[in-house]
């Protein structure tokens, strides 16, 4: 008897609890913040989400019947247009962000590669040797130098170019948090990799694999750059740079 009465008292309080909806919930069904501050005005009942947060809920019967009136229905129109409006707007802005970034002028400063090869193991020392100060848990590096793997030195050769001899970092900063950001970041990245590997040829293989390993080409398109130019000529499309 005392399990069907708690299962009773679950399937009452579930019951209970459709009959109520939240902010969330009103949002689907078309309503804006202020309209449910206007219309509504205070919630039918708060639920506590924890000790600083609660969440206001509204009788779905009042809802309805408010639903049914003629200020509703106007103001409900004026929001849908407004809304309309807006995601309009936000559209135009993030196709004139990513046609922004597919023209912009990127500058890469260009040194002789003996120069280059030494300031990228400078600079690449340097912030290793910070970082063993500063890490909480001690770091042991050891320091690069001209007689390291080529495959690194070409690695930290493409970092520094990318960090410090092109704007790269203050190009990406300009997208954070804007509208059409997220579709312009990688159209930048590719391009710096790109303009790099103009500006120094013999970091081109590095600045494919980079790209590979960030997402910013596929795998299909990585491989071909590797084809000779006879063998790109079957192919269905050709790699440029």
């Amino acid at each position: 008897e005392e399990w069907l009465s708690a299962i009773q008292f679950l399937v009452r309080y579930a019951s209970l609890q459709a009959l109520y909806l939240n902010k969330n919930q009103l949002n689907e069904r078309i309503w804006s913040p202020k309209m449910i501050t206007d219309l509504l005005g205070e919630p039918d009942d708060v639920r506590p989400l924890g000790r600083y947060c609660e969440e206001h809920l509204y009788f779905l019967p009042r809802i309805e019947c408010i639903e049914k009136t003629d200020e509703f229905k106007s103001a409900q129109k004026k929001y849908l247009t407004r809304r309309n409006a807006g995601k309009i707007a936000a559209k135009k802005q993030s196709e004139d962000r990513i046609k922004k970034a597919e023209t912009m002028i990127i500058k890469i400063i260009r040194f002789p590669e003996e120069k280059l090869l030494e300031d990228a193991i400078d600079h690449f020392n340097r912030r290793q040797f910070r970082r063993d100060w500063n890490d909480d848990n001690y770091y042991h590096f050891t320091p690069a130098d001209q007689n390291s793997d080529q495959k690194f030195l070409e690695r930290i050769q493409v970092n520094y170019i990318r960090h410090e001899l092109t704007s790269y970092d203050s190009k990406l900063f300009q997208q954070r948090g804007r509208i059409g950001g997220d579709g312009a970041v990688p159209i930048i990245r590719r391009r710096v990799f790109f303009e790099i590997s103009y500006a120094y040829p013999h970091l081109e293989s590095e600045c494919f694999r980079q790209m590979l390993s960030k997402g910013l080409i596929t795998k299909i398109e990585y491989e071909n750059f590797f084809k000779t130019e006879f063998e790109q000529l079957s192919l269905p499309f050709k790699v440029c740079l």
